[in-house]
């Protein structure tokens, strides 16, 4: 768990960088190249950076959550312990419906020697977690699936209000639904 603290730290470290960075360009209009020459910077320019803001912060959420998932995954896997019969009945449903979909039945009776303790290490495929949507309802999905809380400072975060916003540009982004020049135009910055 500490490595995800750790990479979520730096993941955050650099969205606050990248902010500072563009609140300074936004106030001041240009750019300096080691320190001699200054370049106005060009309103397309601006909005394009803008929107990378929706890259850095679904990066951010998704590889936090999916990392905590497989964290999971790997902890019931490591102890020997915890097998199908001892998780909740979250974990046993996403099991289930994963082995019904994507398992092949012979791979998987190759895999397995217990089956209560390797059904679910097994069944865990990273890029099932979100699929580029990772929003608000997906991850209070997965909590209640997972059994973890998603409450947090409301004052803060307004409980994951603005995630399915930062969804929906991500995917309009990756997708080319919208160029970034069309979505950063329309953010503004305080």
């Amino acid at each position: 768990m500490k490595l995800i603290k750790r990479d979520f730290n730096q993941r955050k470290n650099e969205i606050n960088t990248y902010f500072i960075f563009l609140e300074n360009l936004l106030i001041y209009d240009t750019v300096s190249w080691n320190g001699n020459s200054q370049e106005k910077i060009l309103i397309e320019l601006r909005s394009i950076m803008k929107a990378n803001i929706f890259l850095l912060l679904y990066n951010l959420t998704e590889s936090s959550i999916s990392a905590a998932i497989e964290q999971i995954h790997i902890s019931i896997k490591k102890d020997n312990n915890i097998s199908f019969d001892n998780v909740n009945e979250g974990i046993k449903i996403k099991l289930i419906k994963y082995l019904k979909n994507k398992k092949k039945v012979k791979k998987f009776i190759n895999e397995i020697d217990e089956i209560s303790i390797d059904i679910i290490s097994s069944c865990f495929d990273k890029k099932e977690v979100f699929s580029g949507n990772a929003g608000r309802s997906e991850i209070n999905d997965l909590a209640k699936q997972y059994g973890f809380s998603t409450n947090s400072d409301y004052k803060k975060t307004k409980h994951g209000k603005k995630l399915d916003k930062v969804k929906d540009h991500r995917n309009a982004l990756a997708h080319g639904v919208f160029s970034f020049r069309e979505i950063g135009k329309a953010i503004y910055i305080d």
